[in-house]
């Protein structure tokens, strides 16, 4: 069986271990402590996995960004390359839906 204790001080949390392993220790000597840690450390623990997750899609949607504004630029490109041969067509009686013809 298994349990948790949660203590609050104003004390650094080094100081708090030995004071808490002695009162445990006071109150049943069978009795050990394990993982004894600061919230801070164990707040941490617990929210790792979520920051992992928040940096990839993060990092996903940043690559993903960069591919459709790249794509963009290139099809803008050469779109612009036509822009001259596309206006002397239409000049010549080219309707919209048959320009690039």
């Amino acid at each position: 069986m298994g349990g948790y204790i949660t203590l609050r001080s104003q004390e650094p949390p080094e100081q708090m271990v030995q004071i808490l392993r002695s009162t445990v220790a006071e109150i049943d000597p069978l009795l050990a402590l394990q993982q004894v840690q600061p919230m801070t450390e164990a707040l941490s623990n617990v929210e790792a996995p979520r920051r992992l997750n928040t940096a990839l899609i993060a990092a996903f949607a940043s690559g993903s960004v960069l591919a459709f504004v790249g794509i963009y630029s290139v099809v803008s490109f050469f779109v612009s390359l036509r822009d001259e041969e596309i206006a002397v067509r239409m000049a010549v009686g080219a309707n919209r839906f048959r320009i690039d013809d």
